[in-house]
């Protein structure tokens, strides 16, 4: 856990850098990727461009969680973004597809889905003339967070490259409290660093679990950090609460890993104790944890505006010690 000086101090850094840019704002749409089965979905989304400085800029995709997208997380964290010379991109997974939230039925549409959004997302910011391509970032929330964290998997990037073309590489990977019980077996990365930040008292998305995969990740030689935000839960960028949200679906901490060929191997127990391994196919796995894992009622919410503008410090922090920022 972080000192008590050491969050101040990056408080203040957040408050102090807002600056005051100047930022156009347009509704554009773009067309998800296939994953190979030739039905793309066309996305819709809010790009922010910086006015008052030369591109090409940097740029970040931001992914919405289970609730969809809300202007006081993604587009905040957008406008925080371009204020720092970023462009930014928040997406929309929900909507074109007739939906508002996923919170019950975590199926309505998949983690996978929304992956395939995000990669569409990167071909369509590389073919602007304003973004520099070589420097956008994925930035999610809870299932938002799997997206930025599942998108540094090898293994994903070449199957985007192979199904539908897609040369682009992800920058940097920034999964705010994502949900790690699925988790990739190889560490290969595509080489972007990645930087969780966790809920000290999150009992949504476990961040034991989340801490565990980052330490295998940098075992493998990924640059992977994670900091933890102390008396954080789930989601707090909302600030009213805490609150259950009685119906809503989580897997405790079970753990599956994905393996080369698609299929997923059950190696946890919703306690986090390990398994004989069960390995199961693609279709199946949802069932299984649904049977061996799920239950209800995380709490969520109780934020205030010190733990958000904190954590995105520690977010700004972290891409200045990788050379990411915008010079």
């Amino acid at each position: 856990m972080k000192s008590a000086r050491r969050w101040w101090f990056l408080v203040f850094l957040a408050w102090s850098a807002v600056g005051t840019a100047q930022i156009h704002k347009e509704k554009v749409s773009f067309n998800s990727l296939s994953g190979g089965s030739g039905q793309a979905a066309t996305i819709s989304a809010a790009l922010y461009v910086p006015t008052d400085r030369p591109g090409p800029f940097g740029a970040v995709v931001l992914v919405h969680g289970s609730g969809g997208v809300s202007d006081f997380r993604e587009h905040w964290y957008a406008r925080e973004f371009v204020a720092r010379g970023f462009a930014a991109l928040v997406i929309d997974s929900f909507t074109p597809r007739g939906v508002t939230s996923t919170a019950e039925d975590q199926t309505r549409v998949s983690a996978y889905q929304m992956l395939l959004d995000a990669y569409g997302a990167l071909a369509f910011l590389a073919a602007d003339k304003r973004i520099d391509p070589a420097r956008v970032g994925v930035m999610g929330f809870s299932k938002g967070g799997v997206v930025a964290l599942w998108s540094a998997a090898k293994q994903v990037a070449d199957r985007a490259e192979a199904a539908d073309g897609v040369k682009q590489r992800f920058a940097f990977h920034l999964p705010f409290y994502p949900g790690c019980n699925f988790q990739h077996r190889s560490t290969a990365t595509t080489g972007g660093p990645i930087l969780m930040m966790l809920g000290e008292f999150d009992d949504y998305t476990s961040p034991q679990t989340c801490m565990d995969y980052a330490r295998r990740l940098l075992a493998g030689g990924v640059k992977a950090e994670f900091q933890v935000v102390p008396g954080a839960h789930h989601y707090w960028e909302n600030e009213s609460g805490p609150h259950y949200l009685a119906r809503a679906e989580r897997v405790r901490r079970c753990e599956y890993l994905i393996e080369e060929d698609g299929r997923y191997t059950w190696v946890k127990d919703k306690d986090g104790e390990p398994v004989a391994p069960v390995t199961l196919a693609p279709k199946d796995v949802v069932e299984h944890s649904r049977s061996e894992c799920r239950n209800y009622g995380p709490k969520v919410g109780g934020g205030n505006a010190e733990m958000k503008r904190t954590a995105l410090a520690e977010a700004f922090a972290f891409l200045e010690r990788h050379g990411l920022m915008q010079p």
